[in-house]
C-alpha cells in the first residue's frame, strides 16, 4: 500500500514552487512551522510576508492562500495525510509485534481494515472507499506484472524443453548444455 505521491504541475507558479519545497525540501520540523504559520490567526497579508521572507516565495494574492482549493487547503491535507502514514506505520509494527509470522496479505488485510474503521469513526466513508480502491489497483498491477514475468519464463522455459529435445538428436550439443547447466548450477550455488 504504497502512497505514491501525485506529481505537480508543471507550471513555475509560485503555489507550485511552494509545493515543490514542501515535497522536496522541507524537514518535517519546517513543515509543521509553515502549517502553524498558515493556521495562526495571522492575516493574509502578513502570512504572504513572513512566506516570502522565510522561503522567497511571492505569493501576491490572498486567494493564493485561501479559499477553495487554495494552498492552505493542499497544506492542511497534506498534514493529515502524513498523519494518516504515521497511524498506518504505527499499526504494522504493532501488528507485527503482536504476531511476528504475520504474512505480508494478512498484514496488509489488518492494516487497510484499520484505515477503514478510522475513516468510518470520521464520518469519511468516501477515504476508506477510496483507500481500497487504491489497494485493489496496486494489487491489481502487481498480478499483472507476476503475471507477464510467470508468461516470460514459461516462454523461455519452452524455449528452453525445445533445446533439449532437439538436442538429443545431437550427443555433442547435449553435452555441452549439460556442461552448461551444470556450471550454472554451481555459479548460483556460490552467490
Amino acid at each position: 500500500m504504497s502512497t505514491t505521491p501525485k506529481p505537480l504541475s508543471g507550471s513555475k507558479s509560485e503555489v507550485s514552487r511552494f509545493k515543490l519545497k514542501w515535497r522536496d525540501e522541507f524537514s518535517d520540523a519546517q513543515r509543521q512551522l509553515y502549517w502553524s504559520l498558515f493556521f495562526s490567526g495571522e492575516t493574509l497579508p502578513a502570512v504572504r510576508k513572513t512566506l516570502l521572507q522565510r522561503t522567497g516565495i511571492n505569493l501576491i494574492r490572498d486567494n493564493q492562500l485561501s479559499g477553495k482549493g487554495a494552498l492552505m487547503d493542499w497544506v492542511q491535507e497534506q498534514m493529515e495525510t502524513d498523519a494518516e502514514r504515521m497511524r498506518q506505520q504505527e499499526d504494522e509494527y504493532r501488528f507485527k509485534k503482536e504476531n511476528p509470522d504475520i504474512t505480508e496479505e494478512e498484514l496488509r488485510k489488518k492494516v487497510l481494515r484499520a484505515y477503514y474503521h478510522r475513516a468510518m469513526a470520521r464520518g469519511e466513508p468516501g477515504l476508506g472507499k477510496a483507500m481500497m480502491k487504491q489497494d485493489l489497483a496496486e494489487r491489481k498491477f502487481q498480478f499483472e506484472q507476476d503475471q507477464a514475468a510467470e508468461t516470460k519464463k514459461s516462454d523461455q522455459q519452452k524455449a528452453l524443453e525445445l533445446c533439449l529435445t532437439e538436442s538429443k538428436s545431437y550427443p555433442e550439443i547435449a553435452e555441452q548444455f549439460k556442461q552448461a547447466f551444470a556450471a550454472l548450477k554451481k555459479a548460483k550455488g556460490s552467490k
